[in-house]
């Protein structure tokens, strides 16, 4: 049978298959984790503003930029109604 193969990491992706292989990943990254860019606990992959940190409610955008969008439209439904 032989030595079984090292997964240093214990993300169940052998080393030589690891391109991580100190540090826990996933396989469609190679063993590497998903990265977060922006460093605001929000992964890359659902990290809707990759490059400016922001709540995970928000899916990873800043939450003025969820209000400002909010409101972006009560102006222009007042706008629209001959208000403002």
């Amino acid at each position: 049978k032989g030595c079984p193969t090292p997964d240093s990491d214990g993300d169940k992706i052998n080393d030589e298959d690891d391109k991580c292989p100190n540090q826990p990943g996933v396989a469609r990254y190679n063993g590497c984790p998903v990265g977060d860019a922006d460093g605001d606990g929000v992964n890359d992959d659902d990290d809707k503003c990759i490059d400016v940190a922001g709540s995970a409610d928000n899916f990873g955008c800043p939450l003025e930029q969820k209000n400002s969008s909010k409101s972006a439209k009560k102006k222009k439904k007042h706008k629209e109604k001959g208000e403002e």
